[in-house]
């Protein structure tokens, strides 16, 4: 299956978000790769994997309850959650 462009776009917009949110974690003093949701969604994003992106919410819910677990917050990281969560609302349309 083909994405549109407009789908094809906001994989490219939640890579772009996915990459900024493991650049807050790191300043954070957070290791990125331990948060392997965060991979997975950039994985899908990145190769554009019509399969996967239905999973794409189940692997943010883990890894942000993770970060909210382990007390990592700051608004700069909860705006680019909820953007990465409005994307991937739009993606499983």
């Amino acid at each position: 299956m083909v994405l549109s462009m407009d789908k094809e776009k906001l994989c490219s917009e939640l890579f772009e978000i996915m990459n900024e949110i493991s650049e807050l974690l790191k300043d954070y003093g957070e290791n990125p790769i331990e948060y392997r949701g965060l991979g997975k969604v950039k994985n899908i994003a990145k190769n554009r994997d019509p399969e996967g992106l239905k999973n794409i919410s189940g692997y943010l819910d883990g890894d942000f309850r993770m970060i909210y677990d382990n007390r990592v917050s700051s608004e700069k990281l909860e705006k680019k959650m909820q953007q990465a969560y409005l994307i991937s609302d739009k993606l499983s349309i």
